[in-house]
């Protein structure tokens, strides 16, 4: 089923502070969604979210944290949806690239990678999606 509009729709964005998160924020908001956003910068999601609110976006829910962190997704989710129940839409949009030459990039690096923009996906979806399927 295609979604045809955001009105009212409770809205995940991870990544949600600047870039390609922030400017899909923002337009979700002037399209009448309600938003749950994430980021690790506190003070840029912060300001992203002083923004929304000024700019007339319904707010539900923000918090700064690493979607590495199985144990703060989960914490996050559990909140969100006691509070607000499931969500309606999900946007992983949290990540971050390595650069360099290979010589000098080391395990960490990698590693790094794969636990934001792998594992830190798959914890918002093994998080938040098993109510917003129990809610059809």
């Amino acid at each position: 089923m295609a979604l045809r509009s955001f009105i009212g729709k409770k809205t995940l964005i991870t990544g949600a502070a600047s870039g390609i998160g922030q400017s899909i924020a923002k337009a979700l908001a002037a399209e009448g969604a309600q938003l749950v956003l994430t980021d690790l910068n506190a003070s840029a999601l912060t300001a992203t979210v002083a923004s929304i609110s000024d700019n007339g976006g319904t707010m539900l829910a923000a918090a700064d944290f690493d979607i590495a962190d199985f144990d703060a997704v989960g914490g996050f989710a559990k909140a969100v949806t006691e509070e607000f129940g499931s969500l309606d839409v999900i946007m992983n949009v949290a990540g971050i690239s390595t650069w360099g030459r290979i010589e000098d990039l080391e395990h960490h690096h990698w590693r790094r990678t794969i636990e934001i923009d792998l594992m830190g996906p798959i914890h918002i979806i093994e998080s938040f999606v098993p109510p917003m399927i129990e809610a059809g």
